[in-house]
């Protein structure tokens, strides 16, 4: 079934350091847009005259920018200007930055041989995470029930529920006597979410985005990101796989929505992410007050209580710790006694060097800055005609 996803906010899905855009080698900075330089068209032309790679190789360790010694070579009648625009791979715009951010280091959206894309695994990641919280909510989750499943194991508290015994509970069709989680067996198998195509470059900008710390009231020094734009839209293909599964047949309680009409079914889904979205909402509410952009949490609720055909969810980096995971099921106090457990989010304190727990926790978020009103990213829109 073809689903529309529309970015509320910016979205940033990275794909690791080695997609990073680097600033001495890869881009020109110009009147608010970075000019891509296509690095091996570079060489190319480099190579056509001797002793020019050992010269512009020279001058990167010398502390140079590309743009720089390009115009020295079209200055000294090198190359020319069309040369010059021939290297442009392509531009981006920058959202909010200013003109002397020339040198900074920016990191760039997944991107496959073919383009940027949406990766399915993130949205049915999401879609997990608001899946497993919904059900752990049903069955009133205790901090004592994630303490006995991964008490031999404490290394990764933000994803308690990704233990074997967890996961086991909340995802298995078959209940065995030894109660292992095994991936042939989870109900979400039977959701298939397929990468988006590739999408067009003039839909991303790099946003200068920074770590608000809430106590503190203060921005950290500012990070660039090539961000998926608010307002674009892509299509994605959500199916239930049916056929012959035997985990179809199994589904019942919680997961008997897997059995009807695959719209149906997917609106289900729905329901499930726009629980977990509204959820989170309150819950950002209540740790920061009206210190950040309410206005925009607003318009998202606004979206929760339309047609119905439609659901919110969360992507990529700057969705915070609770927003990747079902830690919103645990009361406040129960939720202390998981950060004492797992050591969350224990800072040094600078008067007496004394270790203490941050509050609220997380105490940073990730945001930029739309003319002075302070916005999230990760928001989108799934929709269904």
């Amino acid at each position: 079934m073809r689903v529309k996803l529309r970015s509320l906010t910016p979205i940033f899905i990275g794909g690791g350091k080695e997609y990073a855009f680097y600033p001495k080698v890869d881009y020109v900075v110009k009147d608010n847009y970075i000019y891509v330089i296509d690095q091996l068209k570079l060489f190319e032309l480099l190579s056509k005259n001797e002793g020019l790679v050992d010269d512009y190789v020279k001058s990167i360790k010398e502390g140079k920018n590309v743009g720089d010694f390009i115009n020295d070579l079209k200055n000294d009648g090198i190359i020319t200007k069309d040369d010059v625009r021939g290297l442009i791979k392509g531009k981006i715009y920058f959202k909010s930055a200013s003109g002397k951010n020339r040198d900074v280091k920016i990191e760039r959206f997944v991107s496959s041989a073919l383009g940027k894309y949406i990766p399915g695994s993130s949205v049915k990641g999401a879609i997990r995470t608001a899946v497993a919280y919904c059900y752990f909510k049903r069955k009133k989750l205790k901090t004592a029930d994630v303490l006995n499943a991964v008490r031999h194991e404490r290394k990764n508290p933000k994803f308690a529920y990704q233990n074997a015994g967890l996961q086991f509970k909340t995802f298995s069709a078959r209940f065995t006597s030894s109660e292992k989680y095994d991936a042939k067996d989870d109900f979400l198998k039977l959701l298939r979410v397929r990468d988006s195509e590739p999408l067009a470059q003039d839909d991303f900008k790099i946003f200068q985005c920074y770590s608000f710390h809430l106590k503190r009231e203060k921005s950290e020094p500012p990070m660039f990101l090539e961000c998926l734009d608010e307002g674009k839209e892509v299509e994605l293909d959500i199916r239930l796989f049916k056929g012959k599964s035997p985990l179809y047949n199994l589904a019942s309680d919680f997961w008997e929505f897997l059995k009807g009409y695959e719209r149906d079914a997917i609106l289900k889904i729905f329901e499930l992410l726009n629980e977990f979205a509204k959820d989170f909402i309150k819950h950002e509410r209540g740790n920061h007050g009206t210190k950040i952009y309410n206005k925009i949490y607003d318009e998202l609720e606004r979206y929760i209580n339309g047609k119905g055909n439609s659901a919110l969810i969360l992507l990529g980096k700057g969705t915070t710790f609770f927003g990747k995971t079902i830690d919103m099921v645990f009361s406040p106090e129960e939720f202390e006694r998981m950060r004492d457990v797992f050591q969350l989010g224990i800072v040094k304190d600078k008067k007496s060097g004394k270790n203490k727990k941050s509050k609220p926790f997380p105490v940073t978020r990730l945001l930029w800055d739309d003319g002075g009103i302070r916005k999230p990213l990760g928001w989108g829109l799934l929709t269904i005609e």
